[in-house]
């Protein structure tokens, strides 16, 4: 879904998350979903409780704030965060990538055996030329297409 040249990112240490915003004026309301229903957060003697709203907000009241986690496989202390917004049910054009601590050098891809040269994603551009030659030729005539221009 989003590439980056930093390497292998461990997929069990990885999450998402969704929180709900609600806009009130020329600000977001962070909205807790509770039992199905949206609620607001108030303290009580030091006591989390969460009060549902009435009426409850409609769809295009709502903002929800997206959120991708992942590690580095071979570097715990380097972190990846990528923030986007969906707005009444359409998924924002811009993501924001966040990294965190410091990247490891690049280590061969986890089934490379015979090079130590580090792994590098194949580029958006190459796959997207790759997809529409597979939709003109066989897969067989693409592969040997494209091996023939590495070659020269």
């Amino acid at each position: 879904m989003f590439d980056d040249d930093c390497g292998i990112w461990s997929g069990s240490r990885c999450h998402e998350t969704t929180v709900p915003y609600r806009k009130v004026d020329d600000d977001f309301k962070r909205l807790f979903l509770k039992d199905g229903v949206y609620c607001f957060e108030k303290f009580v003697k030091r006591v989390r409780t969460y009060v549902p709203y009435e009426p409850q907000p409609a769809k295009t009241e709502l903002v929800h704030l997206c959120r991708y986690y992942a590690t580095q496989k071979s570097n715990d202390s380097y972190k990846r965060r990528i923030s986007w917004l969906v707005v009444d049910e359409g998924v924002s054009s811009v993501a924001i990538v966040e990294y965190a601590g410091c990247s490891a050098e690049g280590e061969p891809h986890g089934n490379s055996v015979a090079s130590a040269a580090p792994y590098a994603r194949t580029s958006q551009r190459s796959m997207e030329a790759m997809r529409q030659k597979c939709q003109m030729q066989t897969a067989t005539a693409v592969y040997d297409d494209v091996t023939r221009e590495f070659d020269d």
